[in-house]
C-alpha cells in the first residue's frame, strides 16, 4: 500500500474521531453547566484547551468565552482549523484521495455525514437544537464506523484506519487528563508536588 494512501486512511479517521470527540465534549459542558447553582462560563475555557481549541480562539477574541461563543467556536467557527465543520471537510477531502481503497459504502457513509453536518452547521445553532445536532453527529461519525467494520476486508487498509482512531482516542484521553489532572489529587494543594504527575 502507498504511503498516501495509508495516510488518508490514518487521517480520515482520526478526524471523525476527533469530530465525535467534540460532540462529546461540548455535551459534557452542557451537563457541568446543568449542575451549577449559577451560570458560570469558567468551565468552557477549559473545554477549548481540552479540545486544543483555545490558542485559536484566544487569537481571534480578546474576551474570556461564554458558552455560546465557545460552542460556535467549537462546532463551526470559520477561523478555527479545529472546528467540528473544518474537521468533518479534512475527512471527506482525505476520503476521496483514498477512494479508491476503501467500499463504496464507506465513501458514502463518509459524503453523507460532511453533507448532512454541513448542512446542521449552516448557521448558529440553537440552544434548544444543540442535543439533536450532536446526537446527529456521534450518529453519522458511527455509520462511518459501521460501514468501516461491516464491508472492509481486514486488511492493511483497515488496520491503519483503526490506528487512526485510536491514536486519536489516546490523544483526546492524553489532554482530558493534562487539563483536568488536579481534579483526580487528593486536594488542590497538591497539584505541583510531588503526588501530581510531571507535566514537563
Amino acid at each position: 500500500m502507498l504511503g498516501k494512501t495509508a495516510g488518508g486512511l490514518f487521517w480520515m479517521f482520526r478526524y471523525l474521531e476527533r469530530a465525535e470527540h467534540t460532540a462529546n465534549l461540548i455535551e459534557a459542558g452542557l451537563r457541568i453547566a446543568l449542575t451549577r447553582s449559577i451560570a458560570d462560563d469558567g468551565d468552557w475555557v477549559s473545554i477549548l484547551q481540552t479540545a486544543a481549541c483555545l490558542d485559536g480562539y484566544k487569537e481571534i477574541h480578546t474576551d474570556s468565552p461564554t458558552r455560546d461563543q465557545a460552542i460556535d467556536w467549537m462546532l463551526r467557527g470559520a477561523e478555527n482549523p479545529s472546528s467540528l465543520l473544518s474537521i468533518i471537510h479534512t475527512a471527506r477531502d482525505n476520503g476521496k484521495m483514498v477512494r479508491t481503497a476503501i467500499t463504496r459504502d464507506v465513501w458514502e457513509a463518509v459524503n453523507e455525514c460532511w453533507m448532512v453536518i454541513k448542512s446542521s452547521l449552516a448557521r448558529k445553532v440553537q440552544e434548544h437544537d444543540l442535543p439533536q445536532v450532536l446526537n446527529l453527529i456521534r450518529q453519522r461519525c458511527a455509520y462511518v464506523r459501521g460501514a468501516l467494520h461491516g464491508t472492509m476486508l481486514r486488511n492493511d487498509i483497515y488496520n491503519f484506519s483503526r490506528i487512526g482512531t485510536f491514536t486519536e482516542r489516546a490523544d483526546n484521553t492524553a489532554r482530558l487528563l493534562d487539563v483536568k489532572y488536579y481534579i483526580l489529587l487528593p486536594s488542590a494543594t497538591a497539584v505541583g508536588s510531588s503526588l501530581a504527575p510531571d507535566r514537563s
